[in-house]
């Protein structure tokens, strides 16, 4: 037995009202939820002329680093941690970034670090051959990294299940 009319636009309308508010708890974290018009459609019969490609688009802060080396997976990643940034460069954002995007030097693979991964961050001083000085950067150990072609980077690949 289908879902009487009445009842559907209820759920709808309190679906999207729920969407709302979690577009408003996450805006200061430095991520703006983006909610597409709500058109209810207007008759029962035209339903799947009113689908949508999805409650919401976000828009997040990243940063996107390229290394000089290659990789392409957690194994063949030649050191045991990723360096993030510097430290002064990370604590100096208004807002945490969602994601630190490091590619290698093809640009066809990517190590992923997510915000949430934050407190196994360390704090590492190392010589930076690139401005020739010292300097302290964050770094995650790699098991805390996603690594994954740069195609991935938002998706889950369906050839693995999404692991």
């Amino acid at each position: 037995m289908s879902m009487d009319d009445k009842t559907f636009l209820n759920r709808l309308e309190q679906s999207r009202r729920d969407v709302e508010r979690f577009a408003a708890a996450v805006a200061p974290t430095g991520v703006t939820v983006l909610l597409p018009p709500a058109i209810n459609r207007d008759c029962r019969e035209n339903w799947a002329a009113y689908s949508d490609a999805g409650d919401a688009v976000v828009h997040l802060h990243l940063e996107h680093k390229k290394r000089s080396f290659h990789f392409t997976s957690r194994d063949d990643y030649p050191y045991s941690t990723v360096i993030i940034d510097e430290v002064y460069k990370v604590d100096s954002k208004p807002h945490p970034c969602c994601m630190y995007v490091i590619q290698d030097r093809t640009l066809q693979h990517a190590a992923v670090i997510y915000g949430w991964t934050r407190p196994y961050w360390q704090k590492e001083r190392m010589f930076d051959k690139a401005v020739g000085r010292q300097v302290e950067c964050y770094t995650v150990g790699k098991e805390w990294v996603r690594f994954c072609k740069n195609t991935e980077v938002f998706t889950c690949p369906a050839s693995n299940g999404g692991r």
